[in-house]
Parts: C-alpha cells; sequence; structure tokens
C-alpha cells in the first residue's frame, strides 16, 4: 500500500533526499494485540463479566430499575476497555504515512481532531535496526523509548536493503574519515604503544650476502 505521505520537505537538512514512501497493510494480527495491551483487554473482560452478573441478579431479585442501569455503565466500560486496545492501533495505522530518506525515518499520523504530528529518529551506521517477521514485516528502527516503526509494510525486503546500504555508505565514510584524520585503529594502537628508544632496539638483522661471501 504505497502513497506519498504528507510530510513537508522543508524540515529536512540540505542535501537530505527521500528514498521510499509508503504506507502500513491495516490488518489485525498478535502483534496489534500485543501493542495494544493485553492487560487492559483483561481488565475490560472482567468488567463486562461483573456488570452482566450484576445485571441479571438484580433483574432476578426484582431490585429497582437504578440498580440495573448501574450495571449498564459498568458494561459499556468493559466494551470499551477491550475494543480500544484493538481498534485505536488500526485506526491510527490507516492514518499512518512512512518515510525514508537517507538520513532519517519519518512517520507521520494525520488523525482528525489531533492534527497532523511527525516522529522522526536518525538512521546512521550504528542505528538498532530490528526485522519483525509478521505478515507483512515490520521495521523497528532504534531503542525503545526512542524506536520509531514502520509497520506492516508490503515493500519491507526492499526497505530493508535501502537501509543496509545506508548504513554500509555511512561505515565507510566513517572509516575513511577516520583514518584521514589519524583516528584508524592502526594510529590508535601506534599511539598506545609507540617503539622503543635506540638504545633498547634489538641489534640488526647480519647481512646474509655480506656473511656467504667467500
Amino acid at each position: 500500500m504505497s502513497r506519498a505521505a504528507p510530510i513537508s520537505t522543508q524540515i529536512f537538512e540540505p542535501g537530505e533526499r527521500i528514498l521510499w514512501q509508503g504506507r502500513p497493510r491495516v490488518r489485525l494480527d498478535l502483534g496489534t494485540l500485543l501493542a495494544g495491551g493485553v492487560s487492559q483487554m483483561w481488565i475490560g473482560l472482567f468488567m463486562i463479566a461483573f456488570a452482566l452478573f450484576w445485571i441479571i441478579q438484580t433483574s432476578r431479585d426484582g431490585a429497582p430499575f437504578i440498580f440495573p442501569l448501574f450495571g449498564l455503565l459498568f458494561l459499556g466500560q468493559g466494551v470499551v476497555s477491550v475494543a480500544r486496545p484493538v481498534i485505536w492501533p488500526l485506526f491510527l495505522r490507516s492514518r499512518s504515512y512512512y518515510t525514508l530518506t537517507d538520513r532519517t525515518a519519518y512517520v507521520v499520523t494525520d488523525v482528525p481532531g489531533r492534527g497532523r504530528r511527525m516522529t522522526s529518529t536518525p538512521v546512521g551506521s550504528h542505528t538498532p535496526v530490528e526485522w519483525v517477521d509478521s505478515d507483512p514485516p515490520t521495521i523497528i528502527f532504534g531503542t525503545e523509548g526512542t524506536a520509531v516503526s514502520f509497520h506492516n509494510i508490503d515493500e519491507a525486503a526492499e526497505v530493508m536493503r535501502l537501509i543496509r546500504e545506508m548504513q554500509a555508505g555511512g561505515m565507510r565514510a566513517a572509516n575513511a574519515s577516520s583514518d584521514w584524520q589519524g583516528g584508524s585503529d592502526w594510529g590508535e594502537r601506534s599511539a598506545a604503544h609507540p617503539p622503543p628508544p635506540p638504545s633498547q632496539q634489538p641489534p640488526p638483522l647480519p647481512n646474509a650476502d655480506r656473511d656467504n661471501a667467500p
């Protein structure tokens, strides 16, 4: 499901280029349920069971109408607690747009009433990138707390290839810069272990040609 994301290039750094844009495939799966919060769903199921028991019991006992009505309030709250962790992530993904540039991963959400929002994370040679083998796959950038996710994208293999090429290119550039500035691993080892002074150096090897001369 590809579609140009509503993202302004004014936020880009000079020379930043768009490599890929797309949208998630909206579908209900185990990952969506877990992301929504299983604990909230269990609480909601408990509230529904309690509300049904309350309504049935008070109706049998001939209690005033206010008592079954009180149970209906709990029933509604329980339904919301069960449905929200499932419906909200699906709705949010239906309003999400993904953009990968040669420097950053962007996620834009456009939800009525909340407006357009954007989250992003830089993508460098040392950025953790996680592949989640869902159907279709999900790609997660960064670490917990600062992670940005491309959920359920059909072009996941192509996006992963672009990311690896970016990271490999960044690593080569970093190594080249480090060598140029004298900060390579060889230079660091040489500075940490300088050659001994001449008085402590071993004598030169004998000249084989001279020793074997008649």
